[in-house]
């Protein structure tokens, strides 16, 4: 289960929203979107604790697509 934290900036309101996820600061909230997480670790004002497994399994699934969708363009352009 990876979490995502608000930290917000001096001056920043201590609530926002984002991608349909509501956060208080310093309040971790459960992110389970791969893509969500991957934005949220390219944030500053979030942070972004056990990611690491949601992610490599995301990855994996990624490839597997982008394998299959290569292979099945491959057989359609020999059509």
């Amino acid at each position: 289960m990876a979490t995502v934290t608000y930290v917000p900036a001096q001056g920043e309101p201590p609530e926002t929203s984002q991608f349909g996820y509501h956060f208080a600061k310093g309040q971790p909230v459960e992110v389970t979107e791969p893509k969500h997480l991957r934005k949220f670790a390219g944030n500053p004002f979030f942070d972004v604790d056990d990611a690491d497994d949601e992610l490599a399994k995301a990855t994996k699934v990624e490839g597997l697509a982008k394998a299959r969708a290569a292979k099945a363009a491959k057989k359609q352009q020999k059509l």
